[in-house]
């Protein structure tokens, strides 16, 4: 009736959003089309914030906050990003601060301040999801450590043009070429950098301390050796040294790289009416195997990553990171094959514990 409709309307006015209405099944599918269209076209960020426990003293809490963070977007590509702030106290009341000791985030709205400057960031990045951050301080794409085990269950190699076109799903050796190196930081088929991170959707940045470079008088670690890992629907566990930045390595699964075609071109997606690309789209679980307890990964002791896939496969892996810039892999657990044929999408994080 004319008078549900306007009470729908006043509703959605009072909300700040919009009524729709619809009679038979075609209707209601263009609302819900016009519904997500509007969504997508504004400029959200979505977060997902850790902060990390002082390794070197754990009955304190660092003060230290990273947030993955993504965009949505109504192409196959969406946004992605790793930030830093910090945790602090203001006229008596705990909020969020950027690099420059300044509120982060705007009071009133929620959101990151426009003028708001993250760790890592040579300039404001605010709620820009691409700005600044982890994605701002990527290496050139020549230099990146990226990798793969393409050539075996546990071999890790670097994922570069060596790659045959069948392995990456191209038709020859020039799309091969164009591919991979989209995937290490071109935009696609040009010299143009992209500094980019995909969509960390379900994934929550894990933290780990390797160990202690300077202490303050009361002998707490005051400067640590520190990385975040974290999945992203790009298909990568990447690491990054929380002190720069600076990715120390990424590892694309070999069942991810037919996704890069998709990713490389970009295209719409309610024209393809395919959903969205997923990756490792998960939180990554780290076990650091602290043997004698020193808050310091020493001599004989190690660190371990599990990845589950979420929505983006049925797949498990474990990586030994013990060294930060040139993971192993210590095994697979490979959905749908062998003892795991009834495993499904791995959208359970990992949890370790001792059994």
């Amino acid at each position: 009736s004319a008078g549900a409709k306007r009470f729908l309307a006043d509703i959605a006015t009072a909300g700040g959003g919009k009524a729709y209405t619809a009679d038979d099944a075609n209707a209601l599918a263009n609302a819900f089309n016009s519904i997500i269209q509007e969504a997508l076209a504004t400029d959200t960020t979505f977060v997902s914030a850790t902060a990390p426990v002082n390794s070197f003293n754990r009955q304190d809490h660092k003060d230290q906050l990273y947030f993955s963070l993504f965009r949505p977007s109504n192409t196959d590509r969406w946004p992605g990003n790793l930030k830093r702030y910090r945790m602090g106290v203001q006229n008596g009341s705990p909020l969020v601060l950027d690099q420059d000791n300044a509120p982060a985030i705007d009071a009133n709205t929620g959101v990151f301040r426009s003028n708001a400057r993250s760790w890592w960031s040579s300039s404001n990045d605010g709620s820009n999801v691409s700005a600044g951050g982890a994605a701002n301080q990527l290496k050139h794409p020549n230099n990146r450590n990226i990798v793969t085990n393409i050539n075996g269950d546990k071999a890790l190699t670097p994922l570069t043009t060596s790659l045959t076109p069948a392995q990456i799903g191209a038709a020859n050796n020039t799309e091969r070429d164009t591919l991979v190196n989209y995937i290490r930081g071109f935009e696609t088929g040009t010299n143009n950098l992209r500094q980019a991170l995909g969509d960390p959707i379900h994934s929550t940045p894990s933290l780990v301390t390797y160990g202690c470079t300077a202490r303050d008088p009361d002998g707490n670690c005051s400067s640590e050796v520190q990385s975040a890992i974290i999945g992203t629907n790009e298909g990568f566990v990447q690491m990054f040294d929380t002190n720069t930045g600076e990715e120390q390595f990424a590892f694309m699964p070999k069942e991810l790289l037919g996704n890069i075609k998709r990713l490389s071109l970009n295209a719409n997606m309610p024209d393809k009416r395919s959903p969205h690309l997923y990756g490792m789209d998960n939180s990554v679980t780290v076990w650091a195997n602290d043997v004698n307890n020193n808050g310091s990964i020493d001599s004989g002791e190690s660190v371990y990553a599990y990845a589950s896939m979420g929505r983006g496969g049925r797949s498990i892996y474990a990586l030994d990171i013990t060294n930060r810039t040139s993971p192993k892999i210590e095994w697979i657990i490979q959905g749908g094959s062998g003892e795991f044929t009834r495993l499904g999408q791995t959208w359970s994080a990992p949890i370790k514990t001792k059994i």
